[in-house]
């Protein structure tokens, strides 16, 4: 065999195993371009988002819950699907928390669907962020979002959204222990009653249902009981009378001289209060306090 006929079959045993291929590769060539094409006769249009609402979704003395509801219109014909979000909150220009999540949301086409982003912000990082809010009853919260959506031919695009809302702003009420009458000092007993005060900074008034007291006197445990039914108003007090009977012979001689020489009482006062306000996201709440420090009679 000659050297023309020995490069003749070489060649064409390189050229043989393309043969197959060309068919596969035009037909998927074809399929993209249909593809494409009927993408394009599609006509893919980015969808819209708008707020709908801002709602309060839970109130406590430590924070404060937000259900940002947000309306996402689908124009296309085709199904679309909301991949998750991102958001920050802000009061004017200072931010006060951002936060990313992941959530899946099927659109359906020419339709619409509504997504809600919780947000939940406690009163101290807020105060502690601005200090100008301790002495407020509200605020304007700004809240600004973006919702990622996945779109054919376009890929993941971003839908921004922005709103606010004016949210009410709580703050732990105080115990505080004012004076100490002594009514009766006996040679084995003392009546002694404590002025104690309930100051409520907040604009909602409560009604105290059930107040749980335990008093120390001189690191002993002279009382405790129950008072019911107190009024605590709006940016205001309530003031109480713990009545305490003492029985000298248990608690020793030191608080006897205390009382009979109006030295300074070492106290320390804690309470249990059961506590319901007129707003429908606080109708019950739980609190304990505390108050110790020293007081003449």
């Amino acid at each position: 065999m000659d050297e023309q006929a020995t490069l003749r079959l070489w060649s064409a045993g390189r050229r043989r195993p393309l043969r197959p291929m060309l068919p596969a590769l035009a037909v998927t060539a074809i399929g993209l371009l249909a593809g494409c094409a009927a993408l394009s006769k599609i006509g893919v249009r980015e969808p819209t988002a708008a707020v709908r609402n801002v709602r309060l979704t839970s109130l406590s003395f430590e924070q404060l819950g937000l259900g940002v509801q947000v309306a996402v219109q689908n124009p296309n014909p085709v199904g679309i699907t909301l991949a998750g979000y991102d958001y920050q909150l802000s009061i004017g220009a200072t931010p006060l928390l951002s936060g990313v999540q992941e959530q899946t949301v099927a659109v359906q086409r020419n339709g619409e669907s509504v997504v809600e982003i919780p947000v939940t912000l406690t009163f101290a990082q807020l105060f502690q962020t601005l200090q100008s809010l301790a002495d407020q009853d509200s605020t304007e919260l700004g809240i600004a979002a973006n919702l990622w959506c996945d779109l054919p031919v376009l890929g993941r695009t971003k839908l921004p959204i922005k709103a606010s809302r004016r949210v009410p702003l709580l703050r732990l009420p105080s115990l505080s222990v004012e004076a100490v009458r002594a009514k009766m000092v006996g040679l084995t007993s003392a009546e002694i009653g404590l002025q104690v005060r309930v100051r409520n900074p907040n604009p909602l008034g409560f009604n105290i249902g059930q107040l749980n007291y335990a008093l120390t006197l001189h690191d002993k445990v002279p009382a405790n009981g129950v008072l019911q039914n107190l009024q605590l108003p709006a940016h205001g007090t309530a003031e109480i009378t713990v009545p305490v009977r003492v029985d000298l012979l248990q608690v020793g001689q030191a608080l006897f001289s205390t009382l009979t020489s109006k030295q300074p009482l070492k106290f320390d006062l804690q309470a249990d209060l059961v506590m319901g306000s007129g707003h429908e996201l606080l109708r019950e709440a739980l609190l304990h306090l505390r108050h110790s420090g020293q007081i003449a009679p």
